[in-house]
């Protein structure tokens, strides 16, 4: 086998593997949504492709095909002992309590292990403790109202692209997305802009966004620049200022 087979070979196993990874337990799926979900990975693969590494799973017995109408589903094989009930609420939580701070392109990849989850979850007793566990917390983040502009800015941060912001009575922003900030059960965006070659931030509240255009333009993240530092150094100052 030449270094060139053995790689092609290597990438080949991959792409199943990536694949069998996608195929759902509790509930099928097709090959279109898979397709969507691999390109969400950056695996780019025609429908023929798909299906016929969909159909060596079949062979191999690691997933069921249902092929009585189309488009065809497909499950995995071990769904009945699939995701144990601790996997499956930390799962459950990431969707519901990080839903606003992930990457939107992340969370469409693991859209079926979500899934997963849930139907997991709402298949054991009641009594369990981690469907109590459901029923002991509360999330304290918002119902976005301005969806659309919010995944424009989601995906602007994730990629480095400038935004321009259409504020209310306020003049449009060009600026950097720098990061998001939960608080107060706000979900609030950090901008820059450099002035005189120095970074200067803001903080907006989403709400307080009217319209939202990404630029195909990107910028050079500040590397000295950390979100988490930003908010508790603010918070710092604002204590300080507050003190008598």
């Amino acid at each position: 086998m030449t270094k060139q087979t053995r790689f092609s070979t290597q990438e080949h196993l991959s792409v199943v593997f990536e694949i069998y990874q996608l195929v759902p337990h509790h509930f099928k799926t097709t090959t279109k949504e898979i397709r969507n979900q691999l390109i969400e990975r950056d695996i780019h693969r025609d429908t023929r492709t798909i299906q016929r590494n969909l159909n060596v799973l079949v062979e191999l017995n690691l997933i069921e095909k249902d092929d009585r109408s189309k488009p065809y589903g497909y499950q995995n094989r071990l769904h009945h002992h699939a995701i144990p009930p601790r996997d499956a609420l930390i799962f459950q939580l990431a969707n519901e309590h990080f839903i606003h701070l992930t990457p939107a392109s992340l969370l469409k990849a693991l859209q079926n292990r979500f899934e997963d989850a849930r139907r997991s979850l709402s298949s054991i007793a009641s009594t369990t403790k981690e469907r109590q566990w459901l029923k002991k917390i509360s999330s304290q983040l918002p119902h976005q109202t301005h969806e659309e502009n919010f995944q424009k800015i989601n995906t602007a941060l994730y990629h480095n692209h400038w935004l321009t912001l259409h504020l209310h009575e306020t003049a449009a922003l060009y600026v950097m997305p720098l990061g998001l900030i939960h608080h107060h059960s706000k979900i609030e965006l950090v901008i820059g802009q450099y002035i005189n070659e120095q970074l200067e931030t803001q903080i907006i509240a989403i709400e307080h966004i009217n319209a939202v255009s990404v630029s195909t333009f990107t910028f050079e993240y500040p590397s000295t620049f950390n979100v988490k530092t930003h908010w508790k150094n603010k918070i710092t100052n604002t204590i300080k200022e507050e003190t008598p």
